[in-house]
């Protein structure tokens, strides 16, 4: 894995995301530890002791399946609620791909971020018997609720599998990102209001491979790979950035980073920090044998 300058906190607090939920699931199998007086304890024991007493009691979400569970994504409201939004799909079937936590005509969840008093989500919308996604909308959920308004179509006539996100920015709205194979739409939306008319982001022509977007202490950033022509098909070499101002969608674009010919970018994340984005990928190339080496 290669990182920008900065990155080591972020993928630190990725990493500890993923510990966390890991060692909750784990925890009901951990045998019990003999309790140690409080007289003899030391700090560090009675600050262990209380960090176990904080966790609750791990449970199931939704119902049993035997298909594919993707793209769970936790989000906390300004109120101190938290919303869960996943997608369940039938990977014989995509057509049968259906959205949670999320109300139909939604079949899949993009992004879920905090918004006013709830959350907002990012969702795909499928045709009758065709799979996801002919198009993006956006609905919010209250939290007192957990009732969904009427969505809000972002972008349409989409005829490829549909990505993204959704992010709050510094100003309270929120960044929507759309992207396919071969596009990638924004929009914003205030504070409180509707979002705005999504803008195309990427020429006629460009292969999009991974796609990022964060808030900026100064507004926003949109970060994908760029495919090009390579040995057995396409292969992301190039970064590019695209900023936005305030509330402002991001717009232009900008290539930040380059990786050796013959090496390829699988994977990308974008974070803030204080001087700007700081952006995280995976790279791989192959090796005299032939044979590809993640790094």
């Amino acid at each position: 894995m290669s990182f920008a300058p900065g990155a080591a906190a972020r993928v630190g607090a990725r990493l500890w995301t993923c510990a966390l939920a890991c060692a909750l699931i784990a925890v009901p199998a951990v045998p019990a530890v003999p309790a140690v007086p409080a007289a003899r304890a030391g700090p560090a024991a009675r600050a262990a002791r209380a960090a176990r007493a904080a966790w609750s009691a791990p449970r199931r979400l939704g119902i049993l399946t035997k298909l594919q569970v993707l793209g769970a994504q936790p989000v906390f409201s300004a109120g101190g609620g938290v919303g869960i939004g996943y997608t369940i799909v039938n990977g014989d079937y995509e057509p049968q791909a259906q959205a949670y936590v999320v109300l139909p005509p939604l079949n899949r969840v993009i992004g879920v971020a905090p918004r006013a008093t709830g959350f907002e989500v990012l969702g795909g919308l499928s045709g009758t018997g065709k799979p996801c996604c002919i198009a993006t909308s956006a609905l919010s959920v209250a939290q007192a609720t957990g009732l969904a308004g009427r969505p809000q179509q972002l972008v349409s006539q989409l005829t490829d599998v549909a990505t993204g996100s959704l992010s709050t920015l510094g100003t309270g709205g929120e960044l929507a990102v759309t992207a396919t194979a071969g596009a990638i739409w924004v929009a914003t939306a205030p504070a409180v209001g509707p979002f705005g008319r999504a803008a195309r982001l990427t020429p006629a022509g460009t292969h999009v491979g991974s796609v990022a977007a964060t808030s900026l202490a100064t507004g926003s950033a949109v970060a994908w790979t760029e495919l090009q022509s390579a040995l057995g098909g396409l292969a992301g070499r190039r970064i590019e950035v695209a900023y936005g101002r305030g509330g402002a969608a991001p717009t232009g674009r900008a290539a930040a980073i380059r990786v050796p010919s013959g090496h390829r970018i699988d994977e990308l994340a974008l974070a803030a920090t204080r001087s700007g984005p700081t952006a995280a990928w995976i790279e791989s190339w192959p090796t005299t044998r032939s044979r590809w080496r993640p790094t």
